[in-house]
Formats: C-alpha cells, sequence, structure tokens
C-alpha cells in the first residue's frame, strides 16, 4: 500500500523525536554522530553543513576559535549536534527551543555568540533582518535524511 508523503515544518527537537519514535517518519536534515548511529537508518550524505560561530555584527567580536568561547554566553538549541559538539570542549552553551529563539537572544543581548550551521545563521539573520557577522567555522559535517532503523526492516 503506497501512501503520499506528507511534509511538515516542525521545531527540531520535536522533528527529531518524531523520527526517533514514529512510523513512517523521518527527519532532513541530521548530523550523522557516533550518539545516533545506531537508532538511524541513514541516506546520504546529501550535503555538507558548515559549523560556524555567529556574532552581532555591531560587535565586531574578534573571535577565531572554538576555545576563545568560555567566557561567552554561547547559544545554541535543543538535541543539535552543533550545540553538542561545543559543550562536548568544555564551552557552556545556552540552549533554546528553536534556531528561531537564539537569533532573538543575540539580538536581545541575552546571548554573545551562536553556534549553528552557516548557511541556516545567514539565512534566518536574513529572514529576521539581523546584523550578523560570521566570526569562524570550526568543522564540516555531513548531513542525512534519517528514519528510525527498526522501521525501516
Amino acid at each position: 500500500m503506497r501512501t503520499k508523503p506528507n511534509f511538515r515544518i516542525l521545531p527540531w527537537a520535536r522533528s527529531y523525536t518524531e523520527a526517533r519514535l514514529r512510523d513512517y517518519h523521518c527527519v532532513y536534515s541530521t548530523t550523522r554522530t557516533a550518539e545516533r548511529e545506531r537508532q538511524f537508518h541513514w541516506v546520504g550524505p546529501l550535503v555538507i553543513n558548515e559549523w560556524s560561530a555567529f556574532g552581532l555584527a555591531e560587535r565586531q567580536l574578534e573571535l577565531t576559535q572554538l576555545s576563545e568561547l568560555h567566557e561567552w554566553k554561547v547559544g545554541s538549541f535543543r538535541e543539535d549536534a552543533v550545540g553538542d559538539y561545543v559543550a562536548s570542549k568544555g564551552i557552556n552553551v545556552l540552549r533554546a527551543p528553536t534556531e528561531r529563539e537564539n537569533m532573538a537572544r543575540l539580538s536581545a543581548g541575552l546571548l554573545d555568540v551562536i553556534v549553528t550551521g552557516r548557511a541556516t545563521g545567514e539565512y534566518l539573520a536574513k529572514e529576521l533582518e539581523l546584523a550578523i557577522e560570521h566570526l569562524f567555522t570550526f568543522y564540516y559535517a555531513p548531513l542525512y535524511l534519517c528514519t528510525a532503523w527498526q522501521r525501516c526492516q
């Protein structure tokens, strides 16, 4: 029996959870990590995600590497591989429910830096008319489409 696909844009943590737990659900896109490997069936890689740090352009922060972020308020969002990676380096990462919330927190001065995919950060900043500055890139991660492994068999 074939069914017509239904595409929805959801908050990342919800999309990720549904892909893990519900039949016939997948998420695009996600980073393939050791912690996630056995949870999913992976399709890809489909694109490379440039993990980057951003600050407000008006602040003109002169940061060039992750090790310099220890003294700053750094934002990411729930269930995000970028934030997990940064936190694994000993940097305190403040988690928001969504990427858009991070942009609002950055704009309001509640965060100094956000870490996210470069294309995502630039897209959201443009959409929200927020002047941000790409500070540096710290990793290149392949992105995949994934679905719960046990559901594929």
